[in-house]
């Protein structure tokens, strides 16, 4: 101890960061090193550390741009597990949303052989290793969707928006699980949960005060998602 603090008095403190101010110093930049990312994207692919940086920076731009025109959308207050404020939150999860689409587009051949399957009780095709066979999936989604609306609209979610809030979910809980597991990444969140998303689209009044708090009770398990069941299966069949 006597040491440390001998070295700590007589050698200047080595600093490993530095904050960058723009947008008329309404907006920072923080520089810094990281041991920790360091050796995350020694990991992965150049692509992917880069893709990770370069739309960070991009967020930054865009809210120093907004910053210095006075752009922002007041949501009073309600916006609990949204990153970056309500206008880079919404545009985080339309491009996760879109990214889903595309994913299930690029796969529909694929989807659409599965249910074919499912539907005729046959195997998975030779030399496809699937840890269920395709009726006992799509059964198991069916279900599962179906309980989770039904717990929703009991809940006291009106009827015409469960069917639209178990998409979104399972979109994001899809997205999230795409991403930790091809990228690498330990650990991800999406930009908005599902009930924020669905009173910005709708209002709070669409819902009413049982619509409301059915939407928030589905924070203890939709709420700031990091790990759950779907990523680490994901990710031990891999």
């Amino acid at each position: 101890m006597v040491l440390s603090e001998t070295v700590g008095q007589s050698l200047p403190r080595i600093s490993l960061g530095k904050s960058v101010y723009f947008a008329r110093r309404l907006c920072r930049l923080s520089l810094r090193v990281s041991f920790p990312v360091l050796g995350f994207t020694y990991l992965i692919n150049l692509p992917m550390s880069f893709s990770i940086w370069f739309f960070s920076l991009v967020q930054q731009i865009e809210r120093g741009v907004f910053n210095v025109i006075g752009l922002q959308i007041h949501t009073g207050g309600y916006s609990p597990y949204s990153t970056g404020g309500a206008i880079l939150a919404s545009q985080g999860i339309g491009a996760m949303l879109a990214f889903i689409v595309i994913c299930v587009w690029v796969s529909r051949a694929h989807l659409g052989e599965m249910i074919r399957r499912a539907i005729r009780n046959e195997p998975a095709a030779e030399g496809e290793d699937e840890p269920m066979s395709p009726r006992a999936a799509l059964l198991t989604v069916v279900a599962g969707c179906a309980l989770i609306g039904g717990w929703m609209v009991h809940s006291g979610l009106p009827w015409m928006y469960a069917p639209l809030f178990v998409v979104v979910v399972m979109a994001i809980f899809l997205a999230i699980t795409r991403i930790v597991v091809e990228s690498g990444v330990p650990m991800t969140r999406a930009p908005m949960i599902g009930g924020v998303f669905m009173i910005n689209v709708f209002g709070s009044s669409a819902f009413g005060p049982a619509g409301v708090a059915a939407l928030g009770m589905t924070c203890v398990w939709a709420g700031d998602v990091r790990t759950f069941v779907m990523c680490t299966g994901a990710h031990a069949w891999k």
